[in-house]
């Protein structure tokens, strides 16, 4: 591709794979993320003024502040934030791809689904592209997927959340990024309603524990804790301004997972199933 894109959220597991992936594409990928320079620095707190757009033909939009806490906050920042970004773009003429989550459904429960879901509105009436990724996961791993493996490998007895049959979603980080330059680049237009970006097969969380300590030739056993206890130890902790790699609000995310996410990705950009792929 020889257009340039922005990518926000650039230090994040999925932002930093994306913008390697594009540029080992031959395309011009611009990090926007806090602390870089000028023309770069982007906040979704903060203002759009020093960005800079020449040549931007698409903006992927990963960013997302987890430094927010309570609905309004997180409203002002990430909603508010993410739409200002969205009347910018398109005033530039550059397309839109909205990385959500599977998290986002109608009746959720996280925060963060819900933050996610009052922004895909709007990003179809743009005529923009939203993008729902399962857990990611890779070689090597990032985000939540790197602290499940870390735990796994830390600890022979694992605290398991109930009874762990909670349906999991993988996609691999490598997929997820051919399924954005697609859209990106424009050589795939999907349909205007949100996507799932995941091998449709579910594996259950307990299960899934165990694939991770099978590439990781362990052996784990699980002590069964009621998942409103592990929350309410996660929001206590929080509370207390301890910094925890795992959120009390992703932990609503996972219990209260989608019942029913629909995936109809074209053929070829279907997902590998777990755990090819996977790094441990």
């Amino acid at each position: 591709m020889s257009l340039r894109v922005a990518i926000t959220g650039a230090r994040g597991y999925l932002g930093s794979t994306l913008v390697r992936h594009f540029r080992e594409s031959g395309c011009e990928a611009a990090a926007w993320q806090r602390g870089a320079e000028a023309g770069s620095r982007y906040e979704l707190a903060g203002g759009l003024e020093s960005l800079d757009w020449t040549g931007v033909g698409a903006v992927v939009h990963c960013a997302y502040d987890f430094r927010a806490r309570g609905w309004e906050e997180i409203h002002r920042v990430n909603v508010e934030g993410s739409l200002a970004l969205l009347r910018e773009a398109v005033s530039h003429g550059a397309r839109f791809v909205f990385i959500s989550s599977m998290s986002s459904y109608e009746g959720c429960h996280s925060l963060y689904g819900r933050a996610k879901l009052d922004v895909e509105k709007p990003v179809l009436e743009a005529g923009g592209t939203v993008i729902r990724p399962g857990l990611i996961y890779g070689d090597p791993p990032g985000g939540l997927f790197a602290t499940l493996c870390r735990a796994v490998r830390a600890l022979s007895v694992l605290p398991m959340i109930g009874s762990g049959k909670f349906p999991q979603y993988l996609a691999h980080h490598g997929d997820l990024a051919r399924l954005v330059a697609g859209v990106a680049g424009g050589s795939l237009a999907l349909p205007a309603r949100p996507h799932s970006a995941a091998h449709p097969r579910p594996i259950l969380f307990r299960d899934l524990l165990r694939e991770i300590a099978a590439l990781q030739d362990r052996r784990i056993a699980f002590l069964p804790v009621p998942w409103r206890a592990i929350y309410a130890a996660i929001f206590c902790a929080e509370r207390a301004g301890l910094g925890l790699s795992f959120r009390a609000d992703s932990l609503i995310g996972l219990v209260r997972a989608n019942p029913a996410p629909a995936f109809d990705l074209p053929e070829g950009y279907l997902f590998r199933p777990f755990p090819e792929g996977a790094g441990t």
